[in-house]
């Protein structure tokens, strides 16, 4: 990402798509359909892992366990569904459960974010290991690495559709828990209420509100920067840390507000927050970067590169920007393939989500059925042009997640959770028949799209002089 020098970067247009198929095969470090999962049919909105065994990691990524991993999904009936992937078996599933645990774990509402809670000592039991989700009904709620529910934390008054962790650390003196490293991190939640929330998972407590956001607001932690008053840096967050105690940083972002037929205002935000003590039921805030409107539309979803200290934007223009992790200034543009191949009547797909991969790879969700992978510090790759890699879905891609053994997963309208692994894992790909019917999936859904809804189909319509009585099921 660092090697593009001067001003702002943009990527090279791609070559034809690669998912799975194609004249030629796929470069070993491509990826290839590795399984195809199920869960209660409707659509998964949301993705992540949580530990089988004893974990080997933080909560800086997803947990990496000895003996394999809990895929956890969220859909969009409010159904959560467990698939267990055994390290011994070559992660091939072992055990499905769809709502693992009936008693209070059903979600009234679609489950729009999911968050793996660190299993550390700092947080115990019953929440080290477990899992937080966000719900369209405003409500956060956490679980025990059992799926037992524990707590709901209230105060969000609309879609609960962004979750991470804040790392904090301590700045000068203060906190002798913080100083002896047992800090365990903050929850943030993002809302289409306007605000990001900051919270105390141990106690339940919001400790900050940041309203004032132009719409949905996504969140994300950065390292902490601890600044002293006297080391010349932002006065905002010296002033934070002027007392000691703990410090972090986040950064947010908007979708923007609508001025007639134009979204305007989207943001990406960064900023610190103080902590007196681990104790303290109130952190003061402040704003330290604000940049407004260098996307074309609303911006969907937030990411954080710890590697290249950048932060990844996803818009509804069909661009993934990659920014300064200090300053929030764009300076990379990654457009979607579909801005150069001049499908959709010219128009990029809405992307909905983004995740980084490692190594410089970077992946999004898009909503006309695609996953693209973008390789950027390699420029060797696909033909010699850097060119990103699409993998075709039959629907609406909502999610992409990077797994704990280099796979990656995407959450699909189709219901269906799909895992791809780099085509030199050759153990785990997919077999011929599955990657077949795959294919054949996308190719029915994209004449579907192309033909229209059928005569029954539109019969089945709700009448039009009943449109002020029919309650709409899109968001």
């Amino acid at each position: 990402v660092g090697c593009w020098g001067g001003g702002a970067a943009t990527m090279a247009s791609p070559g034809p798509s690669n998912a799975n198929g194609g004249s030629s095969p796929p470069a070993a470090h491509e990826y290839v359909l590795s399984q195809t999962l199920a869960s209660d049919g409707s659509p998964v909105r949301s993705v992540t892992t949580i530990p089988t065994g004893p974990p080997t990691s933080s909560f800086a990524g997803s947990p990496t366990c000895a003996d394999g991993y809990q895929l956890l999904t969220g859909s969009y009936d409010g159904v959560l569904t467990s698939h267990t992937l055994a390290a011994a078996d070559g992660y091939a599933v072992a055990r499905t459960a769809v709502q693992p645990n009936s008693e209070g774990g059903r979600h009234p509402h679609y489950v729009g974010a999911l968050l793996p809670i660190p299993a550390a000592a700092e947080f115990g039991e019953p929440l080290a290991g477990g899992y937080i989700t966000g719900c369209r009904d405003g409500i956060v709620r956490v679980f025990g690495p059992d799926h037992a529910p524990v707590k709901e934390l209230r105060g969000h008054e609309n879609n609960v559709s962004s979750l991470a962790w804040l790392e904090l650390a301590p700045s000068g003196g203060g906190d002798t828990a913080a100083a002896a490293g047992a800090v365990p991190p903050l929850l943030l939640s993002g809302s289409w209420d306007g605000s990001a929330r900051i919270w105390n998972v141990a106690t339940g407590s919001c400790l900050a509100t940041l309203g004032e956001h132009e719409n949905g607001v996504e969140v994300v932690g950065l390292p902490p920067v601890p600044v002293s008053p006297s080391s010349g840096g932002d006065s905002a967050a010296a002033a934070g840390s002027a007392t000691g105690g703990l410090v972090g940083r986040l950064a947010t972002t908007s979708a923007g507000i609508a001025q007639g037929n134009v979204i305007s205002n989207h943001r990406v935000r960064i900023f610190s927050v103080h902590l007196p003590t681990l104790t303290s039921p109130v952190a003061t805030t402040a704003a330290l970067r604000t940049v407004s409107n260098d996307h074309a539309g609303p911006i969907r979803s937030v990411a954080y590169d710890a590697a290249t200290d950048s932060i990844l934007t996803a818009s509804n223009d069909g661009t993934v920007k990659i920014r300064d992790g200090t300053t929030a200034e764009s300076h990379t543009t990654l457009p979607h393939p579909a801005t150069f191949s001049g499908s959709g009547d010219g128009q990029p797909p809405m992307l909905l989500d983004v995740a980084c991969l490692g190594g410089g790879r970077y992946a999004c969700a898009a909503e006309d059925g695609t996953c693209v992978i973008w390789h950027t510090q390699d420029t060797t790759n696909h033909g010699g042009g850097g060119e990103p890699q699409t993998l075709d879905h039959p629907g609406s891609v909502w999610t992409v997640r990077s797994l704990p053994n280099g796979d990656i997963a995407t959450g699909c309208q189709d219901g269906y959770v799909r895992i791809y692994t780099a085509a030199g894992n050759a153990a785990r790909c997919a077999p011929p028949e599955e990657v077949a019917a795959l294919a054949a999936a996308v190719a029915a859904s994209r004449t579907s799209k192309a033909q229209g809804p059928s005569a029954e189909e539109v019969a089945a319509l709700p009448k039009w002089e009943m449109c002020a009585l029919t309650q709409g099921r899109s968001e």
